[in-house]
């Protein structure tokens, strides 16, 4: 499997983040400012799939 390194954001608190997408379009990252788990994966060519996961006792911002 071929990783290839993105840049990507938070969702949360909307720092910068680099990220790794894996070869099936997957990446997930855990924001080192906020906390919180962003996963994304490509759907279609126009379709991307965000779930953003806060962490422990905290609400997403959004």
């Amino acid at each position: 499997m071929e990783r290839v390194v993105v840049r990507s954001f938070c969702h949360n608190c909307k720092k910068d983040l680099i990220v790794y997408r894996e070869a099936k379009g997957v990446s997930k990252s855990q924001c080192k400012y906020c906390g919180a788990v962003n996963v994304s994966k490509i759907m279609t060519r126009r379709k991307i799939c965000i779930e953003v996961i806060a962490p422990f006792g905290a609400e997403v911002t959004l």
